[in-house]
């Protein structure tokens, strides 16, 4: 994760704008998947150092 993409200024303007807070095309909506894109990784890296094995529950997975 090199480049944040949360946009302070762009964010004010879209709720000035009149612009949702979430949803598809919600002003939260790219700092959300910032957020959990970087909890992931953070989570894999620990997992990766400590030398554990990844499980990964199918159930939990989103459906395409």
């Amino acid at each position: 994760m090199t480049n944040p993409i949360c946009d302070m200024q762009a964010a004010i303007q879209a709720l000035r704008d009149g612009k949702g807070l979430s949803g598809k095309d919600g002003i939260l909506t790219p700092l959300i998947k910032q957020l959990i894109e970087a909890a992931m990784q953070a989570e894999l890296e620990q997992h990766l150092e400590r030398g554990e094995p990844l499980i990964v529950k199918m159930a939990a997975l989103p459906k395409p």
